[in-house]
């Protein structure tokens, strides 16, 4: 019985040998695993904290062309829990550093802002200064001028003193018109352009305006027309005196523009939304490149298709508009003639009258 106990006794500390081994085999190959899932863990934790951080360093460098990396090698196993660490802190920095960045650049801007400002208006109030100065002197020609072709009639001048007189008023009268269309400018940049809205019936306004451009349709043969799609009479609630002078600015281009024997062709067009006026010629035209350019200031079209001159109207006509509510576009084929066309919204208190 000795015998048979011992021999039982070896065969269990043998099953006990062999399954202990198995034990550490089995919690060997289960750590490794813990430890390979705590790498990997880590390393998608840390990895976006380190792009997070060189794109925060590359924005404070101004590399902002340079894309993040997407990929990032790691030299070593150093401890995980103290590289996270590492990594908050040391991206802690960086956004502390770019705050202060935006902070300078922001404080930089705000200051050039006020610098620009204060240029602006500066050379709002030379210009407007200038202007007064110079229409004085410029009346007193264009006076001078006029009293002396009126005494023409008393006092008989020869047709070569008439013609340089006319041309002296001519030319004053078309200066002053530039000076008057840059001071206009200027007051609508500063936001001193004052409107003084009051209702007037369109139709009435429209037959004004062309009746005062009478003679230079007539100097240039041009057949021209006024049609209202309205049956009844249209009333206006804006200011007319500024509606008169957008009028003007697109027909005088009109007539500029259009060779003799043309035709222009003033329209008036109400529906619900709105009311508009269309001032249609069969001029040169504008190219599709320059209709792009044709508001902006100092840009203008002649006949030959080429930009020249002041460019003060169209961008005056523009900037009144906008100042009354409304808008102007243009539709043009090169060649054969232009459309602008005025748009008034029924915000301007618009109706007919019964």
């Amino acid at each position: 019985q000795t015998d048979f106990a011992r021999q039982q006794e070896s065969e269990l500390r043998q099953g006990l040998s062999g399954l202990g081994i198995w034990i550490w085999v089995v919690a060997s190959v289960v750590l490794l695993l813990v430890l390979g899932l705590a790498v990997f863990f880590a390393n998608r934790i840390t990895a976006p904290l380190r792009k997070l951080r060189g794109a925060a360093n590359q924005l404070i460098q101004d590399q902002f062309h340079k894309p993040a990396e997407k990929s990032i090698e790691v030299e070593g196993k150093p401890d995980r829990f103290t590289e996270n660490k590492d990594e908050v802190k040391t991206l802690t920095e960086v956004f502390q550093k770019m705050e202060s960045v935006i902070r300078e650049r922001t404080e930089l801007l705000e200051s050039s802002n006020r610098q620009l400002d204060q240029a602006s208006r500066a050379k709002g109030m030379y210009l407007t200064n200038m202007s007064h100065e110079l229409r004085t002197p410029l009346n007193a020609i264009i006076g001078f001028a006029e009293v002396l072709l009126e005494s023409a009639k008393e006092e008989p001048l020869s047709d070569y003193q008439i013609d340089r007189l006319s041309r002296i008023l001519k030319s004053g009268q078309h200066l002053l018109e530039l000076i008057n269309s840059l001071l206009n400018l200027s007051k609508i940049e500063a936001g001193q352009m004052q409107i003084f809205n009051s209702e007037f019936q369109l139709e009435n306004l429209l037959q004004e305006v062309m009746g005062s451009l009478e003679p230079l349709l007539q100097e240039k043969s041009l057949q021209h027309e006024l049609v209202f799609h309205s049956e009844t009479p249209i009333k206006l609630y804006s200011d007319s005196g500024k509606v008169r002078q957008v009028l003007i600015n697109l027909l005088g281009n009109a007539i500029k523009f259009t060779e003799s024997g043309g035709h222009i062709k003033v329209s008036s067009i109400h529906d619900v939304n709105g009311v508009s006026i269309e001032i249609q010629d069969t001029g040169c035209g504008i190219t599709v490149d320059q209709q792009q350019q044709i508001f902006e200031v100092f840009h203008q079209v002649n006949s030959s298709g080429t930009l020249k001159g002041t460019g003060l109207g169209l961008a005056l006509v523009q900037s009144l508009m906008k100042l009354l509510g409304g808008s102007v576009s243009l539709k043009s084929n090169y060649g054969k003639g232009s459309t602008f066309t005025l748009y008034f919204p029924a915000s301007s208190r618009l109706r007919h009258e019964s």
